[in-house]
């Protein structure tokens, strides 16, 4: 199962987040939703 779906995320989902400068998860979440976001998920992060 996860072949398929690194197959998936490499076909569809790459490319777009290539096109759109996205390399990391913090920097998705600032691009999705806000400054915040990224900052929440940061911390909570360092906490666990």
């Amino acid at each position: 199962m996860a072949a398929a779906t690194l197959l998936i995320v490499g076909i569809f989902f790459l490319p777009i987040f290539l096109k759109k400068q996205i390399y990391t998860m913090p920097q998705f979440l600032e691009d999705r939703y806000d400054a915040r976001v990224r900052t929440v998920m940061a911390v909570f992060w360092l906490l666990v």
